[in-house]
């Protein structure tokens, strides 16, 4: 869960570090989830100053992929930027969400990889964001001001992008 207005989310209740990573890795575990979703990238969702912000760096990828892969469990990233999607894939991430502002070295790496994850785009919230405003409620991180930009452009980068993938 996320205050928009002040943008804090509730993995702030996590420090940042490899030791922080693993005990929520730890924690999700023990919870019994078969699949753990990360956000590498695009924190805040559609606030366009998050969009290529890192979360996470390698060796705390490293640390939850050890773990995840030790318990059986898959990993799902919320990447963004092309940077994030690199580091899914260098981390064994079997779902990588969005994909929107990744670059040619991305797109080649994603092709080279392509039978170890799924993609999933997710475009039907961007073009309701966008197309059908008068849904967005006030309790959605899509009403915040700034947001609306934010979608305009996710919109943009899928046009773009979605049609390179291979």
């Amino acid at each position: 869960q996320c205050d928009w207005s002040s943008d804090v989310c509730s993995s702030d209740l996590y420090g940042q570090g490899v030791e922080e990573v693993r005990k929520f890795a730890r924690e999700m575990i023990d919870l019994g989830v078969d699949t753990m979703k990360l956000v590498l990238s695009g924190r805040g969702s559609v606030i366009p100053r998050h969009f290529h912000e890192l979360s996470y760096d390698s060796a705390e990828l490293s640390a939850v992929a050890q773990m995840a892969r030790e318990a059986g469990v898959k990993l799902a990233a919320h990447a963004y930027s092309a940077e994030s999607v690199r580091l899914a894939i260098r981390h064994g991430f079997h779902a990588i969400y969005h994909c929107n502002f990744v670059d040619e070295p991305a797109l080649d790496l994603m092709e080279e990889h392509r039978d170890r994850f799924f993609v999933a785009p997710a475009v039907g919230i961007i073009v309701a964001g966008v197309e059908r405003r008068e849904l967005i409620t006030e309790q959605m991180p899509e009403h915040v001001a700034e947001a609306f930009e934010g979608l305009k452009m996710i919109r943009e980068a899928q046009r773009e992008v979605i049609p390179k993938m291979r």
